[in-house]
């Protein structure tokens, strides 16, 4: 109710004024393949599994396209699960996936009220708290994520850009939307003056 009652602006500005950085470690920073399997299918597999509790093996194996081998699956389950985990949409114990209250509700809601909330849920991830608590610029990003080995920030790195565009895009015209949309495009001009040294 929380959720739906708030927009993602007042979200925002309530995390801004009156939340306190938190002291980032690996694990609270996301990384997946799919944010959509990250917050619709793992709660869905949950419960339409029917089964008491499931393990990192077994949800990457749900979580399937295509075949992969179980340590491919072990890894891509654990990754999306402990993301949708962040957002509050499944609980982690000892290594096995659990329900949550939040999951089952939200799990049954129609499509359109889904994609609604992602943004929402998104603010629940704490190194995503931090961004904003922080008013990290671009530059400011890559060096708060400089303790992770460099294979996993360049990993990591693209899935938190991926949920800022995410809130970004429910943003409206005003100071937060123009904020967050600099460090969007000061990445881009990066990306580009790299390519054009590049080509140099």
């Amino acid at each position: 109710t929380i959720l739906r009652e708030f927009s993602v602006t007042n979200i925002l500005q309530f995390i801004e004024y009156t939340f306190s950085s938190f002291n980032i470690t690996a694990a609270d920073v996301p990384q997946f393949s799919s944010i959509e399997d990250c917050v619709y299918k793992v709660p869905h597999l949950i419960l339409a599994s029917q089964m008491e509790d499931i393990t990192y093996g077994q949800m990457g194996y749900l979580l399937r396209i295509e075949p992969r081998t179980e340590v491919a699956d072990l890894k891509y389950g654990e990754n999306h699960a402990k993301v949708a985990a962040q957002m509050g949409l499944c609980v982690i114990d000892k290594h096995k996936i659990y329900p949550s209250c939040l999951g089952v509700a939200f799990d049954k809601l129609p499509q359109e009220s889904k994609k609604n909330l992602l943004p929402k849920l998104t603010l629940l991830i704490p190194y995503i708290q931090n961004v904003f608590v922080n008013h990290l610029t671009s530059d400011e990003v890559d060096k708060s994520l400089s303790f992770l080995s460099d294979t996993t920030r360049k990993r990591r790195l693209p899935n938190v850009r991926c949920i800022l565009r995410i809130i970004l895009s429910t943003l409206g015209p005003n100071a937060l939307h123009d904020r967050l949309q600099m460090t969007m495009q000061e990445k881009v001009i990066d990306k580009k003056n790299d390519t054009d040294k590049a080509h140099q």
